[in-house]
């Protein structure tokens, strides 16, 4: 009869500890180390737990140990993946940076002329995009009118059959 007792807040409360992983990646090394601590920690507390009759209980404070370690675990491993992320991120951009301080130590210079062909460049994509956007505007235009039409057609017509009496 302890047992039952006993058994039925702990699961509760391990529940209650795991809700918390609700908002945790899925795919997380802290979601897989409470997964995978949680089912070790149940095996071991239930083979411990069965030696002195209280397997169930065993299994359930074993589950909720190991899951609390196994998150735990987890949790400093994705810690770890986003302190390796971030200094590769910003390895890239100091490369990016070193790079962008050669060139202009190496003396490279830009004309007039490049600068010139780039702003041309950039006109012509503009006058594109407004040519294009105008004949959106046109055709968009065309079909509200086509549609108004239909509509003036469709009410002259019933109104047409209503006073004509069918």
């Amino acid at each position: 009869m302890k047992t039952k007792h006993f058994t039925l807040p702990l699961l509760i409360g391990g529940a209650v500890v795991f809700s918390g992983c609700t908002n945790v990646d899925p795919h997380s090394e802290t979601a897989r180390g409470a997964t995978v601590g949680a089912l070790l920690g149940a095996a071991a507390g239930a083979v411990i737990g069965h030696q002195s009759g209280e397997a169930a209980g065993g299994a359930a404070i074993g589950a909720v140990a190991g899951g609390l370690i196994g998150s735990q675990i987890g949790a400093e491993r994705d810690r770890e993946y986003a302190r390796a992320r971030h200094a590769a991120q910003r390895q890239r951009e100091l490369e990016a940076q070193i790079a962008r301080e050669e060139a202009i130590a190496a003396g490279r210079n830009v004309t007039d002329r490049e600068v010139y062909e780039a702003q041309e460049r950039a006109r012509q994509a503009e006058a594109e995009l407004a040519q294009v956007r105008a004949e959106r505007a046109a055709a968009e235009a065309r079909i509200r009118a086509i549609d108004d039409a239909e509509r003036r057609e469709a009410d002259a017509r019933e109104e047409t059959r209503r006073l004509q009496g069918y």
